[in-house]
């Protein structure tokens, strides 16, 4: 029963007194007749509280026959005035289930979601222009939370049937009222598809069927996304290589892009179809710059496609500038949520000009006497204008153009932390020392390595 604990677990069942929640309460006393079974009600505080009220007797009258305990919570917080009156207490809903669960040390939260619910979603997924994803929506189990699972076991059932399941268990049911309300999309949705089943009865049985064979195929979409995600990764992780998101096609292009989003963003539920595509196509025509994301931001630029959080979006100057000294044997500097190492070093050969970039490692060489032990040191962000003499060239460059040049998209290089002593750059720290500060044949070196927060490999559910 799609994982449904058995023994003596705690499951909760969200009710809300009417039929299809008091048929999935039933149906899991039935299927697992020794857990601790909690039904759940959830205030929406939209509605008149004496209705409100009667909802929570029937509830209450279930859970007694069901032999469940009761429980209410109240929704609260403040909602995302970006999206629909429904939207809104649909995600509110489900956060206040996770955190009750979490409160009970229940792994999962039973709905009463029926084969009338899936058609409704599927149709309503239909009019937004959505693809499978948006018809095959409502999966039978999700996460909801941290270690929290929605499960609908009844999605194979009509809500006729439901209906007649509680009435032969004797139980009253209640009936929001406004569900008869058409100002709520759901519902004008509903009243369509009654309209369609006396047109070509069986519609609503037929419409669920297409989205669960739409499931199936998006589940095989996803495996072959997740494939090709890991295919186009740069080595270090943090971005996607554009020659070779230029070689997928289309269709899988763009749901690579949304792993990614969701990977960084933690969902994708605001990056539209039109954000998608801009991005695709200026991967496509090998274009630059900047591009809203949903809840992230994408850059494109040095050959790599880079996303990032709006809320965690970097800037030049975000990062505090940090004073330290020079050490005399070791140091490490917490610096943009990874850490600077320096270590002074035995004298060494100089490397060949052609040699001057730092390693695979992100270990760059300084002179040691340049840099003497409790001299004064700062490190800092980038900063507009900053220039300096990369080592193995004689003239001064632009740091955004050399960091550019040096490979780095757009986005990396705000987070490239700079050396400095007294005003001077010494080094770009992981990329590449100044020529006044790097290390020389026969003398003392410092080692200076950048080790930046480690990115996540691991693949998230495209659904």
């Amino acid at each position: 029963m799609l994982g449904i604990p058995a023994g003596r677990s705690k499951i909760v069942v969200a009710c809300s007194g009417g039929s299809d929640s008091a048929a999935a309460l039933f149906a899991v006393r039935s299927a697992r007749p020794h857990c601790h079974l909690i039904a759940c009600y959830v205030d929406h505080d939209v509605r008149p509280r004496a209705n409100i009220a009667n909802d929570k007797r029937v509830v209450k009258a279930q859970a007694r026959a069901s032999g469940a305990e009761l429980a209410s919570v109240r929704l609260a917080g403040a909602a995302d005035e970006g999206t629909s009156l429904e939207a809104r207490l649909r995600a509110r809903r489900y956060k206040a289930l996770a955190a009750f669960a979490r409160s009970q040390r229940a792994s999962i939260v039973i709905t009463g979601h029926q084969r009338d619910d899936v058609a409704e979603s599927s149709l309503m997924a239909l009019l937004r222009g959505s693809g499978i994803d948006g018809i095959a929506a409502m999966r039978p189990r999700r996460p909801i939370g941290a270690d929290v699972d929605v499960v609908r076991p009844l999605l194979w059932a009509p809500k006729r049937l439901l209906a007649e399941y509680v009435r032969l268990k004797g139980v009253a049911v209640a009936e929001d009222e406004t569900n008869a309300d058409d100002r709520f999309r759901r519902n004008a949705i509903r009243r369509v598809l009654l309209d369609l089943e006396s047109i070509a009865p069986g519609s609503r049985q037929a419409i669920a069927r297409g989205a669960a064979i739409c499931s199936d195929d998006k589940a095989l979409l996803d495996a072959v996304a997740v494939s090709a995600w890991r295919r186009v990764r740069s080595p270090d992780g943090a971005s996607l290589v554009a020659s070779e998101l230029r070689r997928l096609p289309d269709a899988l292009l763009r749901r690579v892009l949304r792993i990614e989003v969701r990977r960084v963003a933690g969902d994708a539920r605001d990056f539209t179809y039109a954000h998608c595509a801009a991005i695709a196509s200026a991967i496509r025509a090998r274009r630059g710059g900047s591009f809203h994301a949903g809840r992230a931001n994408a850059e494109l630029s040095a050959g790599r496609a880079t996303f990032s959080p709006i809320a965690q979006s970097r800037r030049a100057g975000d990062d505090e500038p940090v004073t330290v000294a020079a050490p005399r044997t070791t140091l490490n500097i917490a610096w943009g949520g990874g850490t600077i190492t320096m270590r002074r070093v035995a004298a060494r050969a100089a490397r060949k000009p052609r040699d001057e970039r730092a390693p695979a490692s992100g270990m760059i060489l300084l002179d040691s006497e340049s840099l003497p032990p409790g001299a004064e040191l700062i490190v800092r962000s980038p900063r507009t204008g900053d220039r300096f003499v990369p080592a193995g060239r004689r003239g001064a460059v632009g740091m955004a153009r050399f960091l550019g040049k040096a490979g780095l998209p757009l986005a990396r290089r705000r987070q490239v932390p700079l050396l400095c002593k007294n005003g001077s750059i010494a080094a770009a720290v992981g990329v590449r020392a100044s020529a006044a500060f790097a290390a020389r044949p026969g003398r003392q070196a410092i080692e200076v390595r950048w080790d930046p927060p480690p990115a996540s490999f691991e693949a998230v559910s495209c659904g």
